[in-house]
């Protein structure tokens, strides 16, 4: 984040060097030329990048608290202090403390979220534990197949940039396109609902993310457009996102679902043994055997062998590049359609479910007709949506974002608020995760739990 403006730079000069104010700001500090950073302040929810597989995940049973709540929101807001951020999205409550909420007072906040497509509080107590019965109050938990979790607890998405790992995020923002609008894991078959997101460590200055409406995306389209796009189904991928890992030597934690090619041209099951070791073996092997029959890979190292190979001694410094050679690694991503115009189940509102980071093509458009109906949708959000509806978590804090909302003034910085937590509805937002801050250190947690089949109204319900 840049200096608030040239004015506070000069002011705080002159209170430095004058001396007129009790509580002066070193001229080093008023320029940005020396940062302090915060430590981690909770070490033990750091992330990990576990090895563990997982099924497929299945269809799951989901019912929407918000339909039960009552619309009044007498249980909710009877003793709490509201603040709506932002005409279309944001709400910041006070008052309220989420760990001692009733199960009338969480139906209502989801109804609440339904509606404003983001709620923040600040100065939560919430522990890692209830932040999970949380979640799962709103639907079963999402694993990612990729990214870091909290030591033992899968459920637990990290987010997490040090001081000490700065550089290299600060080079994938430059050669890899992950820094862009999305919605949550919108690739799979049921993406989140209602996202909890606890901010734990911040920098001094930065780190913000932004949020964005996707029912004003919708309504922001002309009424022929809107026709045309209500009738268009999206493929969101994981493709890219498994990719990466796979290029830091990491693992996909879940097997793929769907193929579109042939897995890998060679094949040698001594990958899969060093990935999943030799109890996993068989049962991996009769997955892939369809592909490898026609290989006539030697039985030495794939078929009929009820020990292990006598040559099975892989080096340490062997695992990671086999690991990006295992035919577990190389199947196609799994892809699930969604439509392009989604219907929320609660508010009976549309809203646009389409982001740069996820949805890689529009069904049943050639490539030709589908790029500029894609580049306009993406353009919705980074040109039209931000003139007047996006918000900023920053530092702990929710403000509307002057500077894209048309307003002049860039917000000021606030006090840390390390217990900041913002609640999102990914069926009714889009959001965008700042590094200006870099180097330095940002550490905070997100349980994610599962929503509906996404569908538009006039098709078949799932």
């Amino acid at each position: 984040m840049a200096p608030k403006n040239n004015d506070s730079i000069t002011t705080a000069a002159a209170t430095s060097a004058t001396g007129d104010s009790s509580e002066p700001i070193p001229i080093k500090n008023a320029l940005n030329l020396e940062v302090e950073h915060a430590p981690f302040t909770h070490p033990e929810l750091l992330g990990e990048f576990p090895t563990k597989t997982y099924d497929p995940i299945p269809v799951l049973p989901y019912e929407d608290r918000a339909l039960k709540a009552d619309p009044t929101f007498k249980n909710l807001l009877a003793d709490a202090t509201v603040t709506h951020l932002e005409p279309k999205i944001g709400t910041e409550i006070s008052g309220l403390q989420l760990h001692e909420l009733t199960d009338a007072q969480k139906d209502e906040l989801a109804l609440l979220i339904a509606h404003r497509g983001v709620v923040f509080f600040r100065d939560q107590k919430l522990s890692i534990e209830e932040q999970l019965a949380l979640g799962r109050y709103y639907g079963p938990l999402h694993v990612h197949q990729t990214v870091t979790h909290s030591k033992g607890i899968p459920q637990v998405h990290v987010v997490e940039n040090s001081l000490e790992g700065s550089q290299k995020r600060i080079e994938s923002q430059l050669y890899e396109h992950v820094n862009v609008w999305h919605s949550d894991v919108s690739y799979e078959r049921q993406p989140p609902s209602y996202t909890s997101f606890k901010v734990l460590t911040t920098p001094p200055t930065g780190g913000d993310t932004l949020w964005a409406s996707a029912y004003d995306a919708y309504d922001r389209l002309t009424p022929h457009f809107k026709k045309f796009a209500e009738g268009l189904t999206a493929i969101h991928s994981s493709k890219h996102q498994a990719e990466a890992a796979l290029a830091h030597g990491l693992t996909l934690r879940r097997p793929i679902v769907e193929f579109e090619h042939p897995v890998v041209q060679r094949i040698n099951l001594f990958f899969l043994v060093i990935l999943v070791g030799w109890v996993n073996y068989s049962e991996l092997f009769e997955l892939i055997l369809n592909v490898i029959l026609d290989l006539k890979v030697k039985c030495f190292f794939v078929s009929d062998c009820s020990e292990p190979p006598e040559e099975f001694e892989p080096q340490p410094s062997q695992v990671g590049e086999l690991r990006g050679s295992s035919p577990l690694n190389h199947q196609e991503a799994q892809k699930f359609e969604h439509p392009v115009v989604r219907t929320h189940p609660v508010t009976g509102r549309k809203a646009l479910f389409v982001n740069d980071r996820f949805t890689t093509r529009i069904k049943n458009l050639s490539v030709a007709e589908a790029g500029p109906v894609f580049v306009f949708a993406a353009e919705n959000w980074t040109l039209h949506l931000l003139v007047s509806c996006s918000l900023i978590l920053r530092r702990g804090a929710a403000l509307p974002d002057q500077a894209h909302c048309g307003g002049p003034r860039i917000p000021s910085s606030l006090p840390l608020d390390k217990g900041a937590v913002a609640i999102w509805d990914n069926r009714a937002t889009i959001h965008y995760a700042t590094y200006d801050y870099l180097p330095g250190n940002r550490h905070a947690v997100r349980v994610t739990p599962h929503g509906e089949i996404p569908y538009f109204e006039g098709t078949t319900k799932p």
